[in-house]
């Protein structure tokens, strides 16, 4: 099913890492970037029941990574967490 996950991504890098990473993992892929309000769409094969699940695993597994590869373990607050 399709889930809108909440980014702290801001630049074109760190979305487009985040999008990058999501389409290449197996089930999942990158739908649409809403940039006013830092959301990703993605269509994931198995959401299961627990969509929140999903999305913090994907902050945790991806987003969390990528951030602290741009700009650092001191500079990685955002607005999703």
């Amino acid at each position: 099913g399709f889930l809108s996950v909440p980014m702290r991504a801001a630049s074109d890098f760190e979305i487009t890492s985040l999008a990058n990473s999501i389409t290449l993992t197996p089930g999942t892929i990158s739908v649409h970037v809403e940039r006013g309000s830092r959301t990703l769409v993605i269509h994931a094969l198995n959401i299961g029941d627990d969509p929140d699940a999903v999305r913090q695993g994907i902050i945790d597994a991806l987003e969390t990574n990528i951030l602290l590869w741009t700009r650092g373990p001191h500079n990685i607050q955002g607005a999703a967490s």
